[in-house]
């Protein structure tokens, strides 16, 4: 189940308001609503950053890409310490541009909110984000889409320590004023995500039916806002929004292989992958767990050599990222292993009992017989 971190409480996955390497969370020193890039400012007027902060911010999402989380954060403290520096010029200089520098200090506190978030470190994000919620709520006002942006990720704070109530209560509020205020394509996107991650925490509380129904009303808001980006223009729609669409299908297929409706799971979890393998690379946390629960989904259905070959798939995209000693090659080397056991020992069953019957026709002992129970036994173990 893959909660929306535009995905899941893996470092990596936004499910939703994310692109395709998890960077679309950060938040830059511009609003640029229409682009793949979630990067916003949300002043009234629109501020462009100099030009060394903002190479620094691209800097420092290349090295989130890369899951290099302490470099990011140095990064981002040079962009701090520039921020500090022009405010105080501007102070010594008596600025009286109507200029107000609130918005930086929000996105600032968003954006340490995130890096820490993405590096596992939640305790500090949670701190961050919250304290980004109420400057974009004083500054933007409640219900704006950065001040839903900070509500929807410190939801995804709570939900990654476990502390599903509070998770609950501010997705709650978070979709009640989307619903509210959506004016925009992106507003949208924003309450689908809301309702794919309250989907995963009903799903983790019990409650499939509910988990479903919020699923599909993800789906459907997505689902319109890609079928209008075919008559309104690409812009209204981007790779993140793909993705997206693909991740909430993974959850919904998820619900049907649990409720044994193996068959339906395998077309839906084979949809997500057409989407995410033209988005992602193969060792991406969201590829991994869509093909694992797809090979899943197909060892359910009897379908023992497309689960292999997904898993062959799986390690050899895990060993070309990470090297063969990463743990989690080992693990999906298990995987394979417990397959190929399975299949070695029903074909081992299936040798003993026409051996028995061989032995039968030519008129033989029963020892034939008791090895074909034994291995029988095996199998049925």
């Amino acid at each position: 189940m893959r909660i929306m971190r535009r995905s899941q409480t893996h470092k990596k996955e936004f499910l939703m308001n994310h692109n395709t390497d998890g960077t679309e969370n950060f938040h830059a020193s511009r609003r640029n609503h229409n682009t793949n890039s979630a990067m916003t400012n949300t002043s009234a007027r629109r501020v462009r950053p100099s030009r060394s902060v903002a190479a620094l911010e691209e800097r420092v999402i290349e090295h989130l890409k890369k899951d290099e989380f302490s470099e990011a954060l140095k990064l981002y403290e040079q962009i701090i310490d520039s921020y500090t520096t022009t405010f105080k010029k501007r102070k010594e200089l008596n600025a009286a541009d109507g200029l107000n520098m609130s918005p930086f200090i929000g996105n600032a506190l968003y954006n340490l909110g995130i890096i820490h978030f993405l590096d596992g470190n939640f305790a500090e994000a949670l701190s961050y984000l919250e304290q980004s919620a109420e400057n974009r709520e004083a500054f933007n006002g409640v219900g704006h889409p950065d001040h839903l942006a900070s509500l929807i990720k410190t939801a995804l704070c709570y939900y990654a320590i476990e502390d599903f109530g509070k998770a609950h209560t501010l997705l709650e509020s978070a979709l009640a004023l989307g619903e509210s205020s959506c004016q925009q394509i992106e507003d949208l996107m924003q309450i689908a995500e809301v309702l794919n991650n309250l989907g995963c925490l009903s799903f983790m509380c019990g409650e499939p039916v509910e988990a479903n129904r919020l699923f599909q009303r993800s789906l459907e808001l997505q689902h319109s806002v890609l079928s209008d980006s075919i008559y309104g223009g690409s812009e209204m729609a981007s790779p993140s929004t793909t993705l997206c669409y693909s991740v909430t299908r993974g959850n919904s297929a998820f619900l049907k292989m649990c409720s044994r409706d193996n068959h339906a799971a395998i077309v839906s979890f084979e949809a997500a992958l057409m989407s995410q393998q033209m988005l992602l690379h193969d060792a991406h946390e969201t590829m991994i767990a869509t093909m694992d629960h797809l090979a899943v989904a197909n060892l359910l259905c009897g379908r023992k050599q497309k689960a292999l070959d997904l898993m062959k798939r799986m390690l050899r995209a895990q060993v070309e990222a990470y090297g063969e000693a990463d743990p989690r090659c080992a693990a999906t080397v298990t995987k394979i292993g417990m397959v190929r056991e399975k299949e070695d020992r029903i074909q081992g069953a299936v040798n003993q009992i026409s051996k028995a019957h061989a032995v039968r026709e030519k008129g033989g002992g029963g020892g034939g017989k008791s090895d074909s129970r034994r291995n029988l036994k095996g199998l049925i173990r």
